[in-house]
């Protein structure tokens, strides 16, 4: 199914995702740019999907959920996403950075919301990072789950 820019343009406005820019003919914007997004922009998207306030079905929420959970941060659930993409489009062989955003689960409530992303000197030096750094943030701030 092509969804088309015009419609990725609205949803996107629509859920305050990024500058939501999407050009007209193909769909590597998520890659390559012309899309952005800050760390406070993703976090606040992913806080207003968790507490329902953007316009997504109860259906297709209830499956990121079930597909995004990656582990555990404690006595919580971690739900997660990583995305990566060398830094000079194209030079697969330079510089990366990388994604690993969620959120943290109890009870099936939406916890915390977080949003990491990290350069390194090639893939493999962010590979693994961009999540267990995310990991160490969590536990660091008593993310654990006991008291919360």
């Amino acid at each position: 199914m092509d969804v088309g820019a015009a419609r990725y343009r609205e949803e996107l406005q629509d859920w305050g995702y990024g500058n939501a820019e999407v050009p007209d003919g193909h769909d590597s914007f998520w890659l390559g740019g012309p899309l952005k997004i800050s760390v406070t922009e993703k976090v606040r998207f992913l806080k207003n999907l968790m507490s329902g306030e953007l316009a997504v079905e109860e259906e297709h929420l209830a499956n990121l959920i079930d597909i995004s959970r990656t582990g555990q941060v404690g006595n919580l659930t971690l739900h997660g996403k990583t995305g990566s993409g060398p830094v000079r489009p194209g030079a697969f062989s330079g510089a990366f950075e990388g994604w690993y955003a969620g959120w943290l689960m109890k009870d099936e409530k939406a916890l915390v919301v977080f949003a990491h992303h990290t350069t390194g000197d090639n893939f493999e030096a962010i590979q693994t990072f961009r999540r267990s750094f995310a990991e160490t943030l969590l536990a660091a701030c008593g993310m654990n789950g006991d008291d919360n």
